[in-house]
């Protein structure tokens, strides 16, 4: 197994890990400490086991939860978004952005606005 084929399935891993603890809702809350998620600190949550903070997020008819971690893309260090949500008796859907580090906060409003506009289609 080369390094590659390694790292790909780790990756895998720690995102069913993810969605997993999202869907379930395991969670403990915390307080926040940024100044950008002061106004929904009671509900933000850290899930210790995978070292990420999550929070209940809204897109469209989607209520899910939300993260935000540093990872790698080829080589090259990233942040990556990732939603994970569903509305009431539908299946979940997960959604994920990722950029260069450093430059996910330029993509906010463009990420608001296109998440927000997801549609089960019948």
């Amino acid at each position: 197994m080369t390094n590659a084929t390694r790292d790909a399935g780790n990756r895998r891993q720690a995102l069913r890990r993810l969605a997993t603890a999202m869907c379930a809702g395991v969670a403990a809350p915390v307080i926040a400490q940024d100044k950008a998620r002061a106004l929904r600190e009671m509900q933000i949550h850290r899930v210790e086991a995978l070292g990420l903070e999550i929070w209940v997020e809204n897109h469209g008819v989607l209520q899910g939860f939300g993260a935000t971690f540093a990872g790698k893309a080829q080589g090259d260090a990233v942040d990556v978004r990732v939603f994970i949500g569903q509305s009431p008796g539908r299946l979940p859907v997960a959604m994920q952005a990722y950029t260069l580090r450093g430059k996910l906060d330029h993509l906010d409003e463009p990420i608001r606005r296109s998440w927000g506009k997801v549609k089960y289609l019948a």
